[in-house]
C-alpha cells in the first residue's frame, strides 16, 4: 500500500471522479494489483464489473477487502455513489449509473450478447463526463470497446492493461480503437489517475497570459501538428482544441502551455495521441436507432424510387470515421433493396481525415461489442464471424469507398443524393460550418437529402433546405440556386511567431546533388560571387547565396510561399519572370542590365543574370538568378529609364519591349495550348464513344456473370451443407461402431445379436462361454448352437419373443454351478421397426450366494431380537418400520394400538410427527431426534417419556442409535423403567425432608397438596402448625388476614413453579410470633406442580 497523501484544499474537491474497471478472465489478479497501490481517496470511487457466471457465488468482496482499505462493498439498486468506495457489479445482473446512483436491472440470456463493461461505460459518460475514467483490464472478447468511445467523447481518459494482462482479448480490442490514453500495467493506473485528480485542469489554475498570446499558442500547436503529422485542424473550435490540450496537460502535470509545446515538439507519441483527441472519432452503427428507421421508412424509398437499375445513388459520408455509419447506411439501402426485388447502383463514398480510421473501415472488421447496435436479422445477414470478430460482407464493403479527405480544404463530390454528416459541425467555429454547408449545396442533387446530428443546424442556409424530420435534422435540398464553388484554400490565422525554431524538413538539394556543400566552395559562394538564388520551373526558392535580403522580401506567417516573384520589388517582377521564361523555353542564357530600383536617393541599377542548370540524379531543372548592384551615373535622369535599347541576350532593360515581349510569348503558349486542347477533346469524345459501348458490353455481361455466380454460389453452398452433414454422420457412425465394437469387448456380458430370421449378426466373447460360437459363426441360425444351460430350451424361448414381441427374462443354471440371468428383447431400430432379437447372459452366481446369505443373516438376527425383553424396531432412511421383534407386537396388541402405527411398512417418523394431544408423550422431541440419528449428527438419541395404563403408571426410557453399515438407517428400543422412575422419585422426596429436617431449632416440617390441605406435619416444638392440622389448611387456623397473605405466598411458588423464603407475623391460638417460612415445589413426571415441602423455623414472640 501507499502512504500517499493528497492536498484538499484544491479548488473542485466537491467534485466526484468515478472510475469504471471492466474485466473478465485473469481479472482478480489485474485487480488485486491496481487496488494494492491505490490509497483512500474522498474524490474517487470505483466501479468494477467482472464478468460472471449468473449461477457463480461471487466472494470478490472478501477477496478485494485483503489488499486495499477502501471500503468493498456490493453494489445494491439505488445506492448512491461516495468517495472512497468499491461497487462490484452483482451475478445476474447490469449496472448504470444516473446522476451518482447506482441502478441494477436483471439481464435476460435469451436477448443474446450481454455486454455489462458497456453499459456501464455509457452510463457512466453521460453522469460523468470529464470526470469519468474507464479502465480495461485483462479478459477475452471485446466488452468495453464501445464503451470507451462514449467516454472519450464526453471528454473521460480510458487507460488499459498491457502485456501483463493474462488475457489480451479486452485490452487488445480497445487498443485497436487508437482512443486509449494509456496502456501501463495496472499498479501504473493508479499513477496517472491521482495524477490527473491532482492536475484536473492546468491552464485554469495558473495566472493567463493575455487572449492574443494565448491564442497564438494554440496556434503554434496546430502549427507542430500541420508540420509534422500533416493535419490542419485550423477549423475546429478553439475551446473544444483547449479542453483536449488541457486533458493531456493534466496528465503529465504540466501547467505551462509552453513546456507543453516543447514536449509536443521532442515527442513523435504525443503528437499522435493529441491528434486523435482532437480527431475526436466517436462513432457507432445505426446511431439514434429512431433516426435510422426514418432514413429506412421514408428517405431510402423516395431516393430509389423511379430509378433503373443502371442508374446509381450517390451517397456521401464525410468524417466517417472507422465506417460504422458508412455500413449502416448500406445495409439499410441492401436490406431495402432485398425486400422490394428494386436494385439499383448505390456508391457510397466515405472520407475522413484520419488515415488509421479509413484502414480500419476499408477492412471492415469489428468487435463483437461494437456490433450490440446491430439487430439480429441484420447480424445474422450481413456480417460473418471471424474468431471473436465479425466482417461485413462483401458485397456491403462493395457498395462502400473508403478515401482520404478534408473536409475543410479539399473539393466536394459533386451529384450527391444524400450527405450525410452527423456530429461533425459541432467541434468546428460557425464561418467553417457555413463553409462547409455551402460545400453540401455544391455537392447535392436538387431534392437531395442532408442528414446531420440531432444538436446541429443548417445556420442561415435554412431557408435553402425544406425540413423532413425536425427531430432527426433530415433535410430535402430546394436547389433554388446553385452556390459558388468553395474555395478549397484553408482558413487563416494569424502569422505564427515561435518561440523557438520548429524541427525543419530537409531541404532539397543544390545542383551539385550532393547533401551537404563543401565548405571551401560554401565560403567562396558566399563571400566571392554577387547574390545570387536557385528556383525550380515553379518559381519556388531552393537556394540563397550572398546578401539577397537588399532584393526579397521572406515571407513570414503561417504555411508560407516560396514562390520568388512574391518576394521581389515591384520593378523586378516583371523583368524576371520575362527572362526566367526565356531560359526555361529557350535554355538560353539571359542578362538584363541596368534596371532601376529604388527611389530618389536610394535609386540604383541592377543587372539581372538567368542560367538554367540540371539538377544531378534528377535531370530536373533548376535557374540560376544573379544580381549585380550597378550605381546610377552622375548625369542620369529619370526620362533616361525610358531607353528602348533591347538586345536578345544582353541587354539593357526596357520595360515598354520587356512587356512586349511577354505577350508575343504569352499568345503563341495560348495558340499551342488551344490546338493541343481541341485535339484532346476531339480525342476524348472518340474514346468515350467507345469506351461507353464497350461499358455497357461489360455490363451485360457482368450482370449474365453475376447471375451464373450466384446461381453458382446457390448450389455450391447447397453441396457444402450436404456434404458437411454427411462427413458429420460419417464420423458419428465411425465413432459410434468404434464405441459399440470397445463396449462389446470389454464388457463380461454375454451379449448376441440376432437378425429377424433369428440369425447371428454379432455376439460378446462372454457369449461363448454359455454358447458354442465361433467368430466364423456370423449369418448362422441361432438353433445351429448348443448351450451349456440347464433344463432351459433357449430358441424356444427366443421364438416366442419373436412372435409376441414382449420381453422376457429368467433365471437359468449353467451346468458348472453358476447362475445367469438370460434377457431376451426384440431389437428396434430408431423408427421404432423390429429387426431382430437381442439376448443377454448376466452372471448372478455372487447376487445369488448374497441373497441366501443375507436370508439367513435375517432370520439369525430376527431370532437375536425376539430374545430381548425391549420393545425393538429397524428403521431405514426415510423412517419406514423395515423389522420388528415380538416383544414389539405383543405390546402394541396389548395396549390396543392400530396396526398402522407399529407394524412393518409403517412410516415411524410420520407417526411420531402427527401425534397430538395429552397422549403424545414426547413425540415431538422423538421425531427431531430420530432426525438428527438418521442424518450422522448425533450418534445416540434417549427420550424418557410417560406411556400410563388405566391401571398403573408407566415410563419407558427410548434409546435410537444408527445401524451399522446401512446409512441412514436406525435402531429403536423401548425399555420400561417404571420401577426405576418410582425409585427416584421416593428418594427425592426423602431427600427434600432430611434437608429440611436438618436444622436443630424449633421448627415445623410440612408437605402440601396442589389445594394446600396439609399431607404431612412433623412439628419439632414449634408454636405453628399442630400436628393435629394433617388435612387442613391455613385458614383453619389463623385470622383471615394472616392466613389469606400466608397461602397467597404459597398459591405463587405453585404457579410459577419456584421455591420461596420470607419472614412473616403469625399470630396462633392468641400468641404473635415472627418466622422465617421456606417453600419449595414438588414438580410430578408431566412436569407440573403437584405440591409445596415446607418448613417454619426461627420462632420468636412478638412484643
Amino acid at each position: 500500500m501507499t502512504d500517499e497523501t493528497f492536498d484538499t484544499d484544491n479548488e473542485n474537491d466537491d467534485e466526484l471522479y468515478i472510475v469504471g474497471l471492466g474485466t473478465s478472465a485473469g481479472g482478480l489478479e489485474a485487480l488485486e494489483r491496481f487496488f494494492k497501490q491505490m490509497p483512500v481517496n474522498p474524490r474517487i470511487a470505483f466501479c468494477v464489473v467482472q464478468h460472471l457466471s449468473p449461477d457463480y457465488k461471487s466472494h470478490m468482496v472478501e477477496l478485494l477487502s485483503k489488499y486495499t482499505p477502501i471500503t468493498v462493498q456490493q453494489a445494491t439498486d439505488g445506492v448512491e455513489v461516495k468517495g472512497g468506495n468499491i461497487y462490484l457489479l452483482p451475478p445476474k445482473k447490469n449496472m448504470t449509473i444516473f446522476k451518482n446512483k447506482l441502478y441494477l436491472v436483471d439481464y435476460d440470456r435469451s436477448h443474446g450478447l450481454n455486454l455489462p463493461i458497456d453499459i456501464l461505460f455509457e452510463s457512466l459518460a453521460k453522469n460523468s463526463q470529464s470526470r469519468a475514467i474507464a479502465c480495461i483490464l485483462s479478459g477475452t472478447g471485446s466488452d468495453g470497446t464501445r464503451g470507451i468511445r462514449a467516454i472519450k467523447e464526453y471528454g473521460g481518459i480510458v487507460l488499459t492493461q498491457d502485456d501483463s494482462a493474462k488475457f489480451d482479448g479486452m485490452p487488445r480490442s480497445a487498443i485497436a480503437t487508437h482512443l486509449v490514453d494509456y496502456t501501463t500495467a495496472p499498479e501504473g493506473m493508479t499513477e496517472i489517475i491521482l495524477r490527473y485528480i491532482a492536475h484536473p485542469h492546468p491552464m485554469n489554475t495558473i495566472q493567463q497570459p493575455p487572449a492574443s498570446e494565448h491564442e497564438d499558442r494554440i496556434d503554434k500547436v496546430l502549427a507542430i501538428l500541420h508540420d509534422q503529422n500533416n493535419m490542419d485542424f485550423t477549423g475546429y473550435k478553439l475551446n473544444t482544441l483547449i479542453r483536449r490540450i488541457e486533458r493531456r496537460m493534466s496528465l503529465f502535470e504540466i501547467s505551462d502551455l509552453r513546456d507543453y509545446i516543447t514536449y509536443l515538439e521532442r515527442s513523435a507519441n504525443e503528437r499522435r495521441i493529441l491528434v486523435k483527441e482532437f480527431l475526436i472519432g466517436v462513432t457507432r452503427f445505426l446511431r439514434d436507432t429512431e433516426a435510422f428507421d426514418y432514413m429506412r421508412t421514408e428517405i431510402i424509398p423516395a431516393l430509389l424510387k423511379d430509378r433503373a437499375r443502371r442508374d446509381q445513388v450517390r451517397v456521401w459520408v464525410p468524417a466517417c470515421s472507422t465506417g460504422e455509419e458508412a455500413y449502416s447506411l448500406a445495409i439499410l439501402f441492401q436490406d431495402y433493396m432485398e425486400h422490394t426485388g428494386h436494385f439499383v447502383d448505390v456508391k457510397i463514398f466515405a472520407t475522413d481525415i484520419d488515415r488509421d480510421a479509413l484502414n480500419t473501415a476499408g477492412i471492415g472488421i469489428f468487435p463483437e461489442s461494437v456490433l450490440a447496435d446491430i439487430p439480429e436479422h441484420y447480424l445474422e445477414r450481413y456480417f460473418v464471424r471471424e474468431g471473436d470478430n465479425y466482417q461485413i460482407l462483401r458485397a456491403i464493403r462493395g457498395m462502400v469507398v473508403f478515401a482520404y479527405q478534408n473536409l475543410i480544404s479539399d473539393p466536394p463530390f459533386s451529384r450527391i443524393d444524400l450527405v450525410s454528416c452527423r456530429n461533425v459541425l459541432i467541434y468546428l467555429t460557425p464561418k467553417v460550418q457555413n463553409r462547409i454547408l455551402s460545400t453540401f449545396q455544391f455537392s447535392l442533387k436538387r431534392d437531395g437529402y442532408l442528414f446531420l446530428g440531432s444538436s446541429e443546424s443548417l445556420g442561415d442556409r435554412g431557408a435553402d433546405f425544406t425540413i423532413k424530420s425536425a427531430k432527426w435534422k433530415i433535410y430535402q435540398y430546394i436547389g433554388n440556386y446553385r452556390p459558388t464553388i468553395p474555395q478549397t484554400d484553408t482558413p487563416q490565422r494569424r502569422p505564427i511567431i515561435p518561440r523557438e525554431p520548429l524541427p525543419e524538413k530537409p531541404a532539397t538539394t543544390a545542383a551539385t546533388g550532393r547533401g551537404q556543400s563543401d565548405p571551401v566552395l560554401q565560403s567562396i559562394v558566399e563571400q566571392v560571387l554577387p547574390p545570387a538564388i536557385v528556383i525550380n520551373p515553379d518559381m519556388q526558392l531552393i537556394h540563397a547565396f550572398g546578401d539577397v535580403a537588399q532584393y526579397l522580401r521572406p515571407p513570414h506567417g503561417y504555411q508560407v510561399n516560396l514562390n520568388v516573384l512574391n518576394m521581389l520589388p515591384e520593378e523586378l517582377v516583371t523583368p524576371l519572370s520575362t527572362a526566367i521564361h526565356r531560359t526555361l523555353s529557350e535554355e538560353i542564357d539571359v542578362t538584363y542590365r541596368q534596371i532601376s530600383v529604388g527611389e530618389q536617393d536610394r535609386a540604383h541599377f541592377v543587372t539581372l543574370k538567368t542560367r538554367v542548370f540540371w539538377q544531378r540524379g534528377t535531370q530536373g531543372k533548376l535557374v540560376l538568378i544573379t544580381f549585380e548592384r550597378e550605381p546610377l551615373p552622375e548625369d542620369h535622369k529619370p526620362e533616361d529609364d525610358e531607353r528602348t535599347t533591347y538586345h536578345p541576350s544582353d541587354s539593357v532593360y526596357h520595360p515598354s519591349d520587356s512587356v512586349n515581349q511577354r505577350i508575343f510569348n504569352l499568345e503563341q503558349e495560348l495558340q499551342f495550348t488551344r490546338e493541343n486542347l481541341q485535339a484532346t477533346i476531339e480525342e476524348l469524345e472518340t474514346s468515350n464513344e467507345e469506351l461507353q459501348a464497350t461499358n455497357e458490353e461489360l455490363m451485360a455481361a457482368n450482370e449474365e456473370l453475376q447471375s451464373t455466380n450466384e446461381e453458382l454460389e446457390s448450389v455450391n453452398e447447397e453441396l457444402l451443407t450436404v456434404n458437411n452433414e454427411h462427413q458429420i454422420k460419417i464420423r458419428e457412425l465411425s465413432a459410434l461402431n468404434d464405441d459399440v465394437n470397445n463396449l462389446l469387448r470389454s464388457i463380461d456380458i454375454g451379449t448376441v445379436f440376432l437378425d429377424a430370421d433369428l440369425r447371428v449378426r454379432k455376439f460378446t466373447p462372454a457369449a461363448q462361454e454359455s454358447i458354442n460360437l465361433l467368430d466364423q459363426d456370423i449369418g448362422r441360425p441361432m438353433s445351429h448352437f448348443a448351450h451349456q444351460f440347464v433344463t432351459f430350451d433357449l430358441n424356444e424361448r427366443v421364438l416366442q419373443v419373436m412372435e409376441t414381441l414382449a420381453s422376457t427374462e429368467c433365471e437359468v443354471e449353467h451346468r458348472d454351478g453358476r447362475w445367469l440371468l438370460i434377457r431376451i428383447m426384440p431389437y428396434r431400430t430408431h423408427a421404432n421397426q423390429i429387426t431382430g432379437v437381442v439376448m443377454t447372459m448376466v452372471d448372478i452366481t455372487e447376487l445369488k450366494q448374497t441373497a441366501q446369505q443375507a436370508e439367513s443373516s435375517s432370520h439369525y438376527a430376527q431370532t437375536i431380537l425376539n430374545s430381548l425383553a425391549g420393545q425393538i424396531a429397524v428403521l431405514d432412511e426415510t423412517g419406514v418400520i423395515r423389522q420388528v421383534n415380538e416383544s414389539w407386537r405383543q405390546f402394541a396388541i396389548d395396549n390396543g394400538m392400530p396396526a398402522h402405527h407399529s407394524d412393518i411398512g409403517t412410516n415411524y417418523l410420520e407417526v411420531c410427527k402427527n401425534a397430538r394431544g395429552p397422549e403424545a408423550g414426547g413425540a415431538p422431541e422423538t421425531y427431531d431426534g430420530l432426525l438428527s440419528v438418521m442424518r450422522g449428527e448425533t450418534n445416540c438419541f434417549d427420550v424418557v417419556y410417560p406411556c400410563h395404563a388405566p391401571h398403573e403408571e408407566r415410563w419407558f426410557l427410548l434409546r435410537a442409535v444408527p445401524l451399522r453399515g446401512s446409512e441412514g438407517s436406525v435402531v429403536v428400543s423401548h425399555i420400561n423403567i417404571t420401577e426405576q422412575k418410582q425409585s427416584e422419585r421416593a428418594l427425592a422426596r426423602s431427600e427434600q425432608r432430611l434437608a429440611l429436617a436438618n436444622d436443630p431449632s424449633p421448627l415445623c416440617l410440612f408437605e402440601h397438596d396442589n389445594l394446600l390441605n396439609y399431607l404431612w406435619i412433623d412439628n419439632q416444638n414449634a408454636p405453628y402448625v399442630p400436628q393435629s392440622g394433617v388435612g387442613k389448611n391455613d385458614r383453619d387456623f389463623l385470622s383471615r388476614a394472616d392466613a389469606g397473605y400466608l397461602t397467597a405466598l404459597k398459591q405463587d411458588c405453585l404457579l410459577n413453579k419456584q421455591s420461596a423464603e420470607e419472614r412473616l407475623t403469625l399470630t396462633y391460638d392468641g400468641v404473635t410470633h415472627t418466622c422465617h417460612i421456606k417453600l419449595d415445589v414438588v414438580i410430578g413426571d408431566s412436569g407440573q406442580a403437584i405440591g409445596l415441602i415446607g418448613i417454619y423455623r426461627d420462632f420468636q414472640k412478638a412484643d
